[in-house]
């Protein structure tokens, strides 16, 4: 008996110094928050709870150059919210283990160097201004972007190479410029739904993805640039909108399944191989104020004859051209001569 009532003494005991060590003991996420505003003179502040670090507050991150408060293998996730006015340089220096990344407002532009050295990331969501050129270049592990509403720019090379990249969210309005090849050869893509916003695509912003089946050319787009889509061997329509008056050399090259095309009134001027090697193209309507089509314009196509507008036709002395899959047919880009090409 006495030996049960010492027993039950000590658990109480033991069970009171617990209790009193938990109320006496920092809380984890106490512990694990840190004050890294630039010069003191912002309150910005992040925590790292469950491998998601959080940064919030007010004003500029630090520099962190010299290393991180967290240790940065414990980081899974960042959020950084729309307070938050800038990335410290070297803020998140060897965190290769994290996989999602979601940036608020505040946040004026990415640069490539920011997230250099995030080797797995899949996911990134972004709500600042403009992306910088080659910011998340080769980075062959993303495979969602979503792009929200404040996002104007997106920089050359921006996401190329990224090839394991499905899945990409355009803001519905806002976006005005995207650089020259800032998805080239994200051979995963599917889809791309640009707003009608942009007024700026760039030469191959598109090329060498390989499985893109749709994309929509948005209204505000005068130019189809060199190579745009070259290489998008599983695109099988395109509509070019109004007021687009030029198609640049190697726009649509050996887009293989291209089989319907549908140009605007406002064209004038098809470029050097635009449509080479379209073989799924076999019939073309070209509207009455072309006026130019450069050499090999239709090489390697499935087109046997195109009907030529009237402006051509005056010229060349025929409404057709005939053989676009024997000789290849030419008109020159001045003064619209027909003449054969080997």
């Amino acid at each position: 008996m006495k030996h049960g009532k010492k027993l039950l003494s000590a658990l109480l005991t033991l069970a009171l110094a617990f209790t009193l060590l938990l109320a006496v003991a920092p809380s984890a996420a106490a512990v694990n928050t840190w004050n890294i505003g630039k010069n003191g003179a912002s309150s910005v502040t992040a925590s790292l709870i469950s491998g998601i670090l959080t940064i919030e507050g007010s004003g500029d991150m630090a520099d962190l150059t010299d290393g991180t408060p967290w240790n940065p293998r414990d980081v899974i996730k960042v959020i950084i919210r729309n307070g938050v006015t800038s990335i410290g340089t070297g803020a998140f220096q060897n965190c290769g283990l994290i996989t999602e990344i979601q940036i608020g407002s505040g946040v004026a532009q990415i640069d490539a160097s920011m997230f250099a050295d995030c080797s797995n990331l899949e996911k990134l969501t972004y709500s600042g201004n403009a992306i910088g050129s080659a910011a998340f270049k080769n980075r062959t592990s993303l495979i969602r972007v979503s792009l929200n509403s404040g996002v104007t720019s997106i920089g050359a090379s921006a996401f190329s190479g990224c090839t394991a990249l499905k899945i990409l969210e355009f803001p519905t309005e806002g976006l005005t410029t995207v650089g020259a090849g800032a998805f080239s050869g994200c051979t995963a893509l599917k889809t791309a739904a640009l707003p009608d916003s942009v007024t700026s695509l760039g030469a191959g912003a598109f090329s060498g993805c390989m499985k893109l089946e749709t994309v929509h050319i948005p209204s505000g787009v005068t130019t189809i640039e060199a190579q745009m889509f070259s290489g998008c061997k599983a695109l099988a329509g395109v509509e070019v909108p109004d007021g687009v008056t030029t198609i640049c050399r190697l726009a649509f090259y050996n887009c293989a399944a291209l089989a319907e095309v549908s140009l605007p009134d406002t064209l004038t001027s098809i470029e050097m191989e635009a449509f080479a090697l379209c073989e799924a193209l076999t019939e073309i309507t070209l509207p009455a104020k072309l006026h130019s089509i450069s050499a090999e314009a239709f090489r390697g196509t499935g087109l046997t004859v195109v009907a030529l507008p009237d402006l051509c036709a005056a010229l060349v002395g025929s409404s057709t051209l005939i053989s676009t899959s024997g000789p290849t047919p030419f008109v020159s880009k001045k003064w619209c001569i027909a003449s054969h090409r080997v």
